[in-house]
């Protein structure tokens, strides 16, 4: 029955509109809450970016700023759009530390479970 294929064919329009309007208005909340949590938090969190799997020939302080700002870097020469560039390796130290952090943290919440639960009546 044709009828009802312009019918379904209709639905199917409405349903594509919708959800676009939909996605759309959810976007623009998103962009509006990311802006005011991007204004609140410090400028060096804000601003911080991580990088993985950097080229052998980027690998060093100086050659990773010239990729971003240098004459032929990724932004222009004029601009100061990279304040700093590090690089971190060799955090097998630094892992260890993490690992026992974590260890600890989770220590220390098992712990605080256990007190809360000590301090109440059994039921």
């Amino acid at each position: 029955r044709p009828e009802l294929l312009w019918l379904h064919a209709a639905f199917v329009w409405f349903v594509v509109v919708a959800v676009t309007w939909l996605l759309y208005d959810a976007h623009q909340d998103f962009l509006e809450r990311r802006f005011t949590w991007l204004k609140n938090i410090p400028g060096s969190q804000a601003t911080t970016i991580l990088l993985e799997n950097i080229p052998n020939h980027l690998r060093s302080d100086a050659a990773l700023e010239d990729y971003f700002q240098g004459p032929n870097g990724v932004f222009m020469r004029d601009s100061k759009i990279v304040q700093n560039a590090y690089i971190v390796r060799r955090t097998k130290t630094l892992r260890k530390k993490w690992d026992a952090m974590q260890d600890t943290r989770k220590a220390l919440d098992l712990a605080t479970n256990r007190s809360e639960g000590a301090g109440s009546a059994p039921a």
